[in-house]
């Protein structure tokens, strides 16, 4: 539907647990670390694919999730303002 949106998927299976700023309406930019999958043990980072906004955590956190798995998805920011809000987002 939405083809402004991106989606953060999970680098392996394990327990997924985001960050605790990381909630509807956060701003991330491309690479940030979002949150954890704990596969055995050790935390595999989940990453932010691109600058956005974060539009919905998909999974709930402390559930279990399967490599490539959608976790967190992200409303893309443009210059043109795709995205319906005005000014597009100055830092």
């Amino acid at each position: 539907m939405d083809t402004h949106r991106a989606v953060a998927t999970s680098p392996a299976v394990g327990i997924f647990q985001p960050r605790v700023e990381i909630r509807p309406g956060a701003r991330v930019r491309g690479g940030d670390r979002i949150g954890a999958v704990d596969m055995l043990g050790v935390p595999q980072e989940v990453v932010a694919p691109a600058d956005g906004i974060v539009a919905q955590i998909l999974v709930e956190p402390g559930e279990t999730v399967e490599y490539g798995q959608d976790l967190v998805a992200i409303e893309l920011m443009t210059q043109a303002g795709a995205s319906g809000r005005p000014g597009g987002g100055a830092d």
